[in-house]
């Protein structure tokens, strides 16, 4: 990332965090190792922590609950809530991937809204980010090759395991899904899950939450003094 771009990156961090954002920015300026990864939130104090449990961001008349998930685990997610058989996006030449699971609550009497295409995951450089995966890109990413398309039914049953366009969630109601994402740069330690537009009733929030990529191989160094 040149000076401009992080400049621009830490003003961003400050008014979507606050001063903890910006620390942790500081303190990601070596280039990652690459290689498998989690991610863990953005702490208080700036720094990234081990997730215990589930975030869950609340504003009157909604709670959002968001988890990622690593690639073992969102196999186990779908095997048991969409039935596939094992992990359809899990693809050794396939894009690194990074997915979240949302459970969104309606909990007033209002009727909770989200589309999820206009949710964006942004790299620490900035930018436009990515989208999450629709049918169209899951259609795209599950063909074998560029002659033949995958079989509608492997395509609905993986989306029945998808948060895909419109979310709307009824009054006293929740909704559970996955958005996965192509990661947006490779080269970034940090990511922020944006969310631009949570609409309850005639009110209109915007999450945002900041995540480090915790590399598999710099905590085995770690563990072992290297």
């Amino acid at each position: 990332m040149d000076d401009e771009s992080r400049a621009l990156f830490r003003q961003f961090a400050a008014r979507a965090f606050g001063a903890a954002a910006v620390l942790l920015l500081a303190s990601c300026a070596s280039a990652p190792p690459g290689g498998p990864f989690e991610l863990w939130p953005v702490g208080p104090g700036g720094n990234a922590i081990p997730l215990d449990e589930a975030i869950r961001w609340e504003k009157p008349g909604v709670q959002i609950v968001v988890e990622p998930l690593t690639t073992r685990q969102r196999e186990a997610w779908l095997r048991r809530h969409a039935g596939t058989e094992g992990d359809p996006l899990d693809r050794p030449a396939g894009p690194t991937l990074i997915t979240f699971r949302m459970r969104l609550t309606a909990t007033a009497d209002k009727p909770v809204h989200l589309e999820t295409q206009s949710v964006r995951l942004i790299p620490d450089e900035g930018g436009a980010g990515t989208a999450p995966f629709d049918y169209t890109r899951a259609f795209e990413l599950l063909r074998p090759d560029q002659t033949e398309g995958p079989a509608r039914e492997e395509i609905d049953l993986f989306m029945r395991g998808l948060l895909d366009g419109p979310v709307i969630v009824t009054p006293g109601t929740a909704r559970e899904g996955l958005v996965v994402f192509p990661d947006p740069s490779p080269e970034s330690r940090l990511v922020v899950l944006v969310v631009p537009f949570v609409q309850v009733g005639g009110e209109t929030h915007e999450m945002k939450l900041a995540f480090e990529k915790i590399f598999t191989a710099e905590r085995a160094a770690s563990a072992s003094g290297g």
